[in-house]
């Protein structure tokens, strides 16, 4: 009898709503131990990550110059190039 009185309590959707409740509180607490251990070594990363995205930037900044002005000179290089083969063609005929 007392089997089954345990039996009949534990099915008893209340019983029940409460056991569901109690894992997925269960399940949340995982993941808040988780954020409590890592989170000052993820707050550091980040910060790092902050670091290297600033001194990325900066060097963008140079490099996108450096690199325009070699473009510039290529492209004019390539010009007179062109002509001067252009020229050589014409006296060649």
């Amino acid at each position: 009898q007392a089997k089954a009185n345990a039996d009949a309590v534990n099915a008893d959707p209340r019983i029940l709503a409460i056991g569901k409740r109690i894992r997925e509180i269960n399940n949340s607490m995982l993941k808040f131990n988780r954020w409590n251990t890592e989170w000052e070594q993820k707050v550091e990363d980040f910060e790092n990550r902050v670091a290297t995205w600033i001194e990325r930037g900066e060097i963008a900044k140079s490099k996108i110059s450096e690199a325009n002005k070699q473009l510039r000179n290529l492209k004019d290089e390539r010009q007179t190039l062109s002509e001067n083969i252009a020229q050589e063609i014409a006296n060649a005929d």
